[in-house]
């Protein structure tokens, strides 16, 4: 039997609920954070909280675990099918190469705005994404080892089960007889929303920019997995860059062509998508018709 057509509000309710909490999440995580600093078990370094390796792989990895919570929790509470909500359908072999080729040079455009802000705005040369850097070069091999496995792994699952998994398919069933408005809707506010989920200022713009290119593989291919795939990617090259360069270098002096090239290359990857076995929207499959329709023979 066909699952019954979920109204527009409850989408809009769940969206909601997921973004509330998640930032009640990252309060709590804050608060977390300032208590260590107010224990002594944090020093504060050029007036920031200077927290070891294992410190920001803790942190890091519970944040992980409560965003997973967050949408797991919503999505029990309203009996939606996981696989519809999540997104997590085989997307084909052009959805996984598309990933892998996005995921390679999704950075080259962000990377260069990133730079561009930072010569405008030298004041913000301090940030969350900063931190991520230091933490990798220092600390005992496993601590960094922790880290590592949390932005290389973690963060690619957490994320984009969050915003390009859960938020995108609710978003996007906002507007039901118009899926192109819903998609858009659901590109622009995940995109925005993952920039401000960093919490740096420096970084914001890049990371949208990163957002846009991974809700458009989500989009183009109907399925999450090319942006798993993509983000996956990205932060295994930018782990290894910093693993193996110095970290303010390692992107320095990028030239404007060649982010101009990753544009090029990440958009043909979004068109490659286009060609997945994932394509067809949800609703379309699993609901019935609406009342005035007549279904055919």
């Amino acid at each position: 039997m066909s699952a019954p057509r979920s109204h527009p509000l409850t989408h809009a309710l769940l969206a909601f609920s997921a973004i509330l909490l998640q930032g009640v999440w990252i309060i709590a995580i804050g608060v977390a954070g300032a208590i260590l600093l107010q224990l002594g078990w944090v020093q504060l370094k050029n007036g920031q909280p200077d927290f070891s390796t294992l410190q920001l792989a803790l942190l890091t990895w519970i944040q992980f675990l409560g965003m997973a919570s967050i949408v797991g929790v919503l999505t029990a509470l309203s009996r939606t099918p996981w696989r519809d909500t999540f997104r997590v359908q085989n997307p084909g072999i052009f959805g996984w190469m598309a990933g892998g080729i996005c995921g390679l040079t999704v950075w080259m455009f962000p990377s260069k705005v990133a730079e561009w802000v930072l010569q405008v705005f030298p004041q913000l040369n301090w940030g969350a994404l900063d931190q991520i850097a230091i933490s990798l070069m220092n600390g005992a091999t496993n601590e960094r080892l922790a880290f590592a496995l949390a932005v290389v792994i973690g963060a690619p699952f957490a994320e984009e089960f969050f915003f390009r998994g859960f938020l995108f398919s609710h978003l996007e069933r906002l507007f039901p007889h118009s899926p192109r408005v819903g998609g858009a809707i659901a590109w622009t506010v995940t995109s925005v929303l993952f920039a401000l989920f960093h919490l740096d200022p420096a970084q914001a713009l890049p990371v949208f920019f990163t957002g846009l290119f991974l809700g458009a593989l989500r989009w183009a291919s109907g399925s999450v997995i090319p942006a798993i795939v993509a983000h996956f990617a990205n932060n295994a090259l930018a782990a290894i860059s910093v693993l193996t360069l110095a970290p303010t270098e390692s992107t320095e002096g990028l030239p404007w062509a060649a982010a101009g090239v990753g544009v090029v290359i990440s958009v043909a990857a979004v068109f490659l998508a286009l060609r997945s076995t994932t394509t067809a929207p949800v609703d379309a499959a699993a609901e019935p018709p609406h009342p005035d329709e007549t279904p055919t023979p």
